[in-house]
């Protein structure tokens, strides 16, 4: 497949490699990393751990042009990137927002897949249903803390 990137997504991907460098692999140091950070360590209550939502990548579709790289929030960072394969890599599967998929809606070559949605409503209805004050107390301590007013 030709290899394609494009001049703004190669500028923003260099800054991302650049601001974090543990991030350019290449198929020696690759280091998959499943334990999220501290901060998205639950979901609803939820280990995030246990929950297997996070991107997949078919190497034989991605071209490298690192867009999923760059739409990731930097927060997140769930991507790292080989410039020497010119692959994109899931580096920290479990940093990923569950219920997420913009890498997946921004990758044009199809490259990126992710588990049904349908098990993440499931998810969600169930965490409704066993803890429904759950939500209102979540919102109510993100809105305190963050001090945002609805």
């Amino acid at each position: 497949m030709e290899y394609k990137i494009y001049p703004k997504v190669k500028e923003e991907l260099k800054k991302r490699l650049e601001k974090y460098p543990d991030h350019k692999v290449n198929s020696i140091n690759v280091n998959v990393t499943y334990d999220p950070n501290n901060e998205f360590s639950k979901w609803h209550g939820m280990k995030r751990k246990d929950i297997i939502w996070y991107p997949k990548i078919d190497e034989n579709k991605c071209t490298g042009c690192g867009l999923c790289v760059v739409t990731c929030s930097e927060k997140r960072n769930v991507f790292g990137y080989d410039p020497e394969k010119r692959k994109a890599v899931v580096l920290f599967p479990n940093n990923c927002m569950v219920g997420c998929n913009n890498c997946q809606i921004a990758c044009i070559w199809n490259a990126i897949s992710f588990l049904d949605f349908s098990m993440v409503k499931n998810m969600s209805e169930g965490v409704l249903k066993t803890s429904p004050d759950l939500i209102k107390n979540e919102i109510t301590w993100k809105i305190k803390n963050q001090e945002l007013s609805i």
